[in-house]
């Protein structure tokens, strides 16, 4: 078990196990029983061979009882390894990690408004937010494994405040250049073939995203403005 991820699908594997050997040696305890108590009696229908059937899958019941221990003892001996390093260094790194993303976001080239550079824009917050999926997966794992343990959550703030920067700005981006590609099409269309409330509806839509990201961004940039003035 060399990592949370593995730890959390083997106690998952153990709680099904526990389950399931429970409640499957009662029932073959409760046959091998009946059956040496009916030959006991010298009832003929139960014979020798049926009985080693039976012998043969405790046997059987036994073997997967030393993988359960050892399962167990597994578990045991890395939890705390892993929660150790979970502390020391897999969080630390994982909070490095999200300053990095953090870093580019802040850059003034992001709310500042720049036709030319839509589509560059949005290719980079794509592949930013692609990393930023892996950091954001493994802050869920950390959790889930010290809940595990019985231990709090660690509060991973850091990591909410920059999904919604990230999310906040490509929703931006994205919106200016449909913007823009809603604008040529109205403009290639006669008059009285536009659809008004298409329009009406999507600059309702684009003055949400506007004011989003107004609200939570400090530096209020000529893209935001440029979005909301639509």
């Amino acid at each position: 078990i060399n990592d949370e991820s593995a730890f959390l699908q083997k106690t998952k594997a153990k709680e099904v196990l526990d389950i399931w050997y429970d409640i499957n040696e009662r029932k073959l305890n409760s046959f091998l029983s009946i059956a040496q108590l009916l030959r006991s009696k010298n009832i003929k229908k139960i014979n020798a061979e049926d009985v080693k059937i039976i012998e043969n899958i405790n046997g059987k019941k036994f073997a997967l009882k030393i993988k359960w221990d050892a399962l167990n003892e597994n578990l045991n001996r890395s939890q705390d390894k892993l929660y150790a390093r979970l502390l020391k260094s897999s969080i630390p790194q994982l909070l490095k990690d999200t300053d990095h993303i953090k870093e580019p976001l802040m850059d003034p080239k992001f709310i500042t408004y720049d036709q030319a550079n839509i589509g560059s824009y949005i290719d980079e917050l794509d592949s930013l937010d692609k990393t930023f999926s892996k950091i954001e997966k493994d802050a869920t794992t950390y959790n889930e494994f010290l809940i595990a343990l019985g231990q709090s959550e660690y509060n991973f703030a850091k990591v909410e405040e920059v999904k919604e920067m990230l999310t906040i700005l490509k929703n931006l981006w994205k919106a200016l250049q449909e913007f823009d590609e809603y604008c040529e099409r109205w403009k290639k269309t006669k008059f009285e073939s536009l659809d008004t409330k298409e329009i009406l509806n999507k600059c309702e839509e684009y003055e949400i995203i506007g004011r989003r990201a107004e609200a939570n961004i400090s530096d209020k940039g000529t893209a935001i403005q440029t979005l909301i003035s639509t």
